[in-house]
């Protein structure tokens, strides 16, 4: 058995919520200070329009903004000469620059909880022998 459901206008007042058509294209109202913003942007880095930089921006908030996935997100500035470097590590290596950048933060985070510990057991093997030290005074004191 075959339904065929028949979509009727929406109820007098109220907006259809189908899109009339699906397509790629987006219209939208950008204030005109915006534009001159965008304007400004055209012809850096590789954008020849301002469509290439709105769809910049557009990519650019979608990957700061936390994945569906278990975990978050970050974006992290390299500077060219990191950027050089570890384009070329992962060419040799066959890495992802999330792979290096997350192996990376985890040796350094370890490696900085490491110093810490150490620091910390340090300080209060330090401190317990100047308490020792102190006690010895306070025991010989005529």
């Amino acid at each position: 058995m075959k339904y065929n459901y028949i979509l009727g206008p929406p109820p007098i007042g109220q907006r259809s919520r189908r899109m009339s058509n699906i397509s790629p294209m987006v219209q939208c109202r950008i204030p005109e200070d915006h534009l001159m913003a965008l304007d400004q942007m055209v012809g850096l880095d590789g954008m020849r329009n301002r469509s290439d930089v709105i769809r910049l921006a557009v990519r650019q908030l979608i990957e700061a903004s936390p994945s569906r996935a278990v975990g978050g997100t970050i974006s992290v500035d390299l500077g060219m000469d990191l950027t050089d470097k570890i384009d070329m590590f992962c060419s040799i290596h066959g890495d992802s620059p999330d792979q290096v950048t997350r192996a990376a933060l985890r040796t350094h985070m370890k490696a900085e909880m490491v110093a810490s510990d150490d620091l910390q057991t340090v300080l209060e093997t330090r401190h317990q022998q100047l308490a020792n030290r102190l006690r010895q005074r306070e025991d010989h004191t005529p």
